[in-house]
């Protein structure tokens, strides 16, 4: 069931993209077997552990479980966002400099693997400070300069975290300490806190470059995450509270919590990208994309995916999600409950954020064939075969399939605005026409356009093309066999032409 997927997946992943992957301890060993197949081992970013049931779970045999697995991979130019930072990270920006910016101290020297003189010997090298008038320099100016070296704590040769150039351009940054027992001296550097503080452009990298992954850490935006993850707001009763406040009873057993979602999100989705969950559920992905969106008026979209899993009352843990369906109205299955949700949230979220102008609504589209139908001739009756075909678009399916199956073959975003319009015949006959992205579309899909609507019709095109004011150039579609012959499709053509709509094309 996993392989296709996780394939398919991965094959829609940007550059930067990440995948986040929920799963139980017992089948993580699988997985990580098939994800480094299909992803590559050295795509592996981290097997996070989520502690979210600190009481454990007691249908466990032997030991009660009290946490799940994230599986993190990610594509080659992936930079995660970390995370914000806490009240308390924040506390030990205390010190303030000449502009009234704050700063915290870190060490410059290296720790931790690799962390010796010999794994980079060219960030190596003295730094010399004055005791007189606080002084750091790269060059001894007087013989009571103190020199420093970066020493490991066994007083072995180890170096420091950046090269002597970024050293040079930041070494008003710099400041000696005094190291703990030894009384050895160390330097640290300032790391600011607000984002707006500005660097010049006078920073140069030395030609040994840094460590792979090792940040400037020149102004601390963000922290990074730890590989265990806990605290209340992970739980699964809390993904239980969420739920409950739009589905009511036990509708899902094991919902993930909101927050935990988020913090994915935070981690790994920019404001204008695109988040995909091919295990919908109840639909906390979708709430958590809408709920962070609020929080930092971003525009980040949502895509899930759910099969309409059939749901029955005579099976108990069915039942009340069964129920729910039937009180509300719809087919018993899976999907229609993340449906429910989804727009109980968007508009909770409307009425308490009715300043908030961005998108809290969604679009629902399921997985069928063309609406065009195939050219599949019989060589025994050409004839008749082709005059089966003058109707080439299934008659079993609505405009708005054929709608949205355009914006496919065209490669428009399926959320893009939709606004439609009827614009009069000559003999009253209402044809309506669709607006897609602003006046960039034009189509209109009547089945009938006779010779005297030909006029109207594409007057009233082309005054609703001027009043949109396009950006870009607008392309006008059409059903083909609407029109009763090839003279009315030419004059249709031709009167758009003469008003700049170029770009007609029929289906």
């Amino acid at each position: 069931m996993m392989y296709p997927r996780l394939k398919m997946a991965w094959s829609l992943l940007r550059p930067d993209g990440v995948m986040f992957v929920s799963i139980d301890e017992k089948e993580v060993q699988h997985f990580r077997i098939v994800a480094n197949d299909l992803f590559g081992e050295e795509n592996f970013i981290a097997n996070v552990t989520v502690v979210t049931n600190m009481k454990g779970r007691n249908d466990k045999k032997h030991v009660a479980a009290c946490h799940e697995q994230i599986v993190i991979y990610a594509k080659p130019e992936f930079v995660s966002f970390g995370l914000p930072l806490t009240e308390e990270q924040r506390a030990a920006f205390k010190h303030t400099d000449e502009a009234g910016q704050k700063y915290a101290l870190r060490d410059l020297r290296k720790r931790g693997g690799p962390d010796r003189r010999e794994d980079r010997p060219n960030m190596y090298f003295p730094i010399y400070w004055s005791a007189d008038d606080n002084r750091v320099s790269l060059e001894r100016e007087n013989d009571t300069d103190i020199e420093i070296f970066p020493l490991r704590g066994d007083g072995s040769d180890g170096r420091w975290r950046w090269g002597i150039d970024k050293v040079r351009a930041f070494l008003p940054w710099m400041h000696p300490k005094q190291s703990g027992r030894s009384g050895r001296l160390d330097v640290s550097h300032r790391l600011y806190l607000d984002p707006t503080v500005k660097l010049g452009d006078t920073i140069m990298q030395d030609d040994d470059e840094e460590d792979e992954g090792e940040e400037d850490e020149i102004i601390e935006r963000t922290s990074k995450p730890k590989s265990i993850w806990i605290g209340p707001n992970f739980s699964s009763d809390n993904g239980k509270r969420a739920m409950k406040a739009f589905l009511p009873g036990d509708t899902f057993s094991f919902p993930k919590s909101v927050d935990l979602l988020r913090q994915c999100i935070q981690i790994g989705m920019s404001n204008d990208q695109v988040g995909l969950d091919l295990f919908a559920g109840s639909g906390t992905f979708g709430q958590a994309v809408m709920e962070h969106n609020l929080s930092d008026g971003a525009n980040r979209h949502f895509v899930l995916v759910q099969l309409p899993e059939q749901l029955s009352l005579e099976q108990k843990e069915q039942k009340a999600a069964a129920m729910f369906c039937d009180e509300i109205g719809k087919p018993r299955n899976i999907a229609e409950l993340t449906k429910e949700r989804l727009r109980r949230a968007g508009k909770k979220f409307r009425k308490e954020n009715p300043l908030f102008a961005g998108d809290l609504g969604f679009r629902v589209f399921k997985l069928a064939s063309s609406n065009i139908l195939a050219w599949e001739p019989d060589r025994n009756k050409l004839a008749e075969t082709l005059e089966a075909s003058i109707e080439h678009l299934k008659t079993n399916r609505t405009e708005q399939d054929i709608l949205f199956e355009l914006l496919l073959k065209l490669g428009l975003d399926l959320c893009v605005p939709i606004e439609t319009k009827k614009i009069t015949g000559a003999k009253k006959q209402t044809h309506e026409v669709h607006s897609i992205g602003s006046g960039s579309l034009l189509v209109c899909l009547s089945t009938t356009i006779p010779q005297a609507d030909v006029e109207p019709l594409a007057l009233g095109l082309v005054a609703w093309y001027k009043a949109l004011k396009p950006a870009g150039e607008t392309t006008v579609v059409f059903r083909d066999s609407a029109f009763a012959d090839d003279v009315a499709k030419t004059n249709l053509t031709a009167i758009l032409h003469q008003h700049g709509l170029e770009t007609v094309r029929s289906l």
